[in-house]
């Protein structure tokens, strides 16, 4: 049976440090590997020479520093103001980022997005009473370690943005003895964004798996306008 070097950490974003382990795993076992990584859109042809790679003791694209300016195989955004970003190395290695908008409030109501939409777009340089707020689900993978929270945003007149609050973490790991510990609960770093940064928030956990272990960091940076809001998960 080969010795496989099992680390299939896909979504670095930043320096940092990673345990490698070798160990032993069964056929089952890497099909189940293959098949998290099939279910992300890495091609199938990609696959072998991915672990391969690994095996040799190689680094992947996605840990690797050069990558890092890797521009989003592509952006989709939707009607209700949905976001989804899938990244693809040269490699073949894939991350996935989504913020899913989940709710709209204007003065406490429900509100479709077209109506939330002109509220905002009609407040932002005007005074009054009045807010509306926007609740993401946040979302972040690379098929084997998915990561997720909520967070509201609040709006008001004159164009003011506040990141309020951000609640109920969730993550799934897979593979042989994975396992997570929450070392940080979603966590507003900066709640209002300004001209020169924008409002920020983050999750992070220790994952321990056979093949990988790490903390990971899911974070979520909300700009000054009514639409404008982003997401990066990878090793802290």
């Amino acid at each position: 049976m080969n010795k496989l070097l099992k680390l299939f950490n896909l979504t670095v974003l930043s320096t940092l440090t990673v345990i490698y382990l070798t160990t032993n795993v069964s056929a089952t076992e890497i099909d189940d590997i293959s098949t998290k990584l099939e279910e992300i859109g890495v091609y199938e042809e990609a696959i072998p020479s991915l672990v391969e790679k690994i095996q040799n003791g190689e680094t992947p694209n996605s840990l690797d520093d050069d990558y890092d300016h890797v521009e989003p195989e592509y952006e989709l955004e939707f009607e209700d103001g949905s976001k989804i970003e899938r990244y693809r190395y040269p490699d073949g290695s894939v991350k996935i980022l989504e913020i899913q908008p989940d709710a709209y409030e204007i003065n406490g109501l429900r509100a479709s997005r077209a109506t939330w939409n002109a509220w905002v777009d009609s407040v932002g340089s005007q005074s009054g009473s009045g807010y509306s707020n926007l609740r993401l689900k946040v979302n972040g993978t690379y098929g084997i370690v998915t990561m997720t929270y909520y967070a509201n945003v609040t709006y008001a007149y004159g164009g003011h943005v506040e990141l309020t609050s951000v609640y109920e973490p969730g993550i799934l790991v897979s593979g042989p003895g994975a396992s997570y510990t929450i070392t940080q609960n979603p966590t507003i770093v900066k709640s209002k964004p300004t001209s020169s940064g924008y409002a920020e928030a983050v999750m992070k956990a220790n994952i321990k798996g056979d093949y990988y272990s790490g903390t990971y960091a899911l974070r979520l940076f909300v700009r000054p306008s009514g639409n404008g809001y982003y997401a990066s998960f990878g090793l802290n």
